[in-house]
């Protein structure tokens, strides 16, 4: 079985844990944590996710998940190749109303026969008879 190995943090994460690890040693008292922090926490989770930012940062994950839903996600405009195309809708072609078999011999002689779809005849016996006529 392979054993998995850790990915390096990302470096917005690396960034915020160090900024997090500042904080929390150079506070006097015991305050809750700045906005700017959490702000910056919940732009790292919703890139990264929440559990990766938590792992590095030692945030609680319930408290980060919480402010992720509360907070609505920055509109940024989506870039894509996508390009819409709006085309007329096209009829179906109209299905085949018969077919037209047209026989010609090499003295000149001519057969057109214009069969519907559901008609039975035998075309081979048809033009079986149309060649041999004559001989």
């Amino acid at each position: 079985m392979r054993k998995k190995t850790k990915q390096p943090p990302a470096a917005a994460i690396v960034q915020l844990r160090d900024r997090l690890e500042h904080w929390r040693k150079t506070r006097k008292t015991r305050k809750p944590m700045p906005e700017e922090l959490w702000r910056e926490a919940t732009v790292a989770a919703r890139a990264h996710g929440v559990y990766a930012v938590c792992r590095e940062t030692h945030l609680n994950f319930n408290a980060l998940k919480a402010r992720l839903r509360s907070t609505p996600a920055p509109a940024v405009p989506a870039e894509s190749d996508f390009v819409e195309l709006k085309l007329p809708i096209v009829q179906a072609p109209a299905p085949p109303r018969g077919v037209e078999v047209e026989l010609v011999r090499a003295d000149g002689d001519k057969m057109t026969m214009h069969l519907s779809v559901a008609d039975a005849t035998d075309v081979m016996a048809l033009a079986r008879a149309f060649w041999s006529r004559g001989r």
